[in-house]
């Protein structure tokens, strides 16, 4: 690899994702990054662009998700939603009209189940039997009246049967804990947990660690 031209591509990466929104995933040697309105995907092993795929001219892209290494979710900030496929960079599905604002943030739940949120709003995308994705409107998601949801984060408890908890911060300065319902593989609706408080500023950023034999929350803010 050459490490020269390398840094100076990671540079140009540096500079050109906003540091407020999360826009880069890691796949294998494949870095995914967001900037302005296309997404880009840099192997690492050679230093070459693998694609560049434009989701918006208007407004640009706030954040990216992947899925294992198949999907990519990706929203924007004139509230367009896109999935891409990996295998082969083309988009697979893209809807817009649904939100007053931007997204916020994008949340795989599986294959199947795509969450999305936007200020006060949490949309929930699910997987036809065609092979789209459109939008739930049956299932009543978790209602955060005008706050803004910063950050969202998603576990899977395999070790407690098929059990999934989504994190989400909002503008009150809490992260809101939700179990997801579901019923023979289907999601059924959201379950309250309760709430984490004791940042003094707006969480941009969570993940769930294990530490020991248990299971924690690390969370940053501004």
């Amino acid at each position: 690899m050459n490490q020269q031209s390398l840094v100076c591509e990671l540079t140009q990466v540096i500079a050109g994702v906003n540091s407020q929104f999360n826009q880069i995933e890691l796949i294998d040697n494949v870095l995914l990054y967001a900037c302005s309105g296309s997404v880009i995907g840099f192997n690492l092993s050679n230093s070459k662009i693998l694609f560049d795929v434009i989701f918006t001219r208007v407004g640009e892209i706030t954040c990216i998700r992947k899925l294992k290494g198949e999907l990519l979710a990706v929203g924007t900030s004139d509230g367009f939603i896109g999935v891409m496929d990996l295998k082969n960079y083309k988009i697979l599905f893209s809807i817009k009209g649904f939100l007053d604002s931007g997204v916020a943030w994008v949340e795989w739940v599986d294959q199947d189940y795509l969450l999305v949120g936007s200020l006060g709003k949490i949309l929930l995308l699910e997987k036809n039997k065609d092979g789209k994705y459109e939008v739930n409107d049956k299932l009543t998601t978790p209602d955060f009246n005008t706050n803004y949801i910063s950050s969202s984060q998603l576990i899977d408890l395999n070790y407690k049967g098929n059990v999934k908890i989504v994190a989400l911060a909002s503008a009150d300065l809490a992260i809101h804990l939700y179990k997801l319902d579901f019923k023979e593989n289907s999601l059924e609706g959201f379950v309250f947990l309760g709430s984490l408080r004791g940042h003094e500023n707006l969480v941009k950023s969570m993940d769930f660690l294990v530490w020991g034999d248990k299971m924690v929350l690390a969370s940053g803010s501004l």
